[in-house]
């Protein structure tokens, strides 16, 4: 058996069935290599479409959690 939610309409009904019931759901999100590139081998990746969709979840009163975990000594 195949997980139903890697089916792309499956995870969006269930977003927007769990967006009706909690209007302020939580994205937690990594920000190295997700929004902003880890070094200098990933500086030609093009990140604008992960952040215009925090954009949008923000106008729709997600709270946005950005985190880190690299370790950059």
């Amino acid at each position: 058996m195949t997980n139903p939610y890697l089916k792309t309409e499956n995870c969006v009904d269930r977003l927007y069935k769990q967006w009706q019931k909690h209007p302020r759901l939580i994205v937690a999100v990594d920000f190295d290599s997700t929004l902003y590139p880890l070094d200098a081998s990933e500086k030609h990746i093009d990140y604008s479409d992960t952040i215009n969709v925090l954009k949008r979840a923000q106008k729709h009163k997600f709270f946005i959690v950005i985190y880190s975990c690299s370790n950059t000594e």
